[in-house]
């Protein structure tokens, strides 16, 4: 499915080599609000199904996944190869696969309510640690409405770059 995904981007971006990094002057390119469509459609709907499962699969395995991602992203972004891929999440505020399995993961607690205990005091030491860094407003959120803000959190606060999965 990944196949797909990059092969439908390539076919609408047709990017040309001679291109300067990131700067597309072709007005019959599609505007980056539909490749994003297009990438959240084909690809990380793909990444995500089933991540709550095999998100805590071998490096390897997430390796790959993560280099088939940084690719499609680049080319939705009419970057460069070699752009930093960095620059390339930050840019774009598409979450890596570390990221997605935590939005996922506590997504997937506060849908069952999952460690959800009533305290006699302030401090939650019986939870998990990815859902105790949760601020409270989230927490305090509907589950229909709280996907949106989970994923603002996790990307203003880089949350799970460096966190151990």
């Amino acid at each position: 499915m990944l196949r797909r995904a990059w092969a439908i981007l390539t076919e609408l971006v047709q990017q040309d080599p001679e291109e300067d990094e990131g700067n597309h002057k072709n007005d019959e390119l599609p505007p980056t609000r539909t490749l994003k469509t297009v990438y959240f459609a084909l690809t990380e709907s793909v990444i995500n199904y089933g991540f709550v499962v095999w998100g805590k699969t071998s490096l390897t395995t997430l390796s790959k996944l993560q280099v088939a991602q940084k690719w499609i992203i680049k080319i939705m972004l009419f970057k460069q190869i070699r752009y930093s891929s960095e620059l390339v999440f930050r840019d774009s505020k598409i979450l890596y696969p570390e990221q997605l399995y935590l939005k996922s993961l506590i997504r997937f607690m506060m849908k069952y309510e999952l460690y959800k205990e009533y305290l006699q005091h302030g401090q939650n030491t019986r939870s998990p640690k990815v859902y105790t860094d949760v601020p409270n407003s989230i927490k305090r959120l509907r589950y229909s409405t709280v996907k949106k803000e989970l994923t603002r959190w996790i990307i203003d606060s880089q949350y799970a770059i460096n966190y151990v999965i």
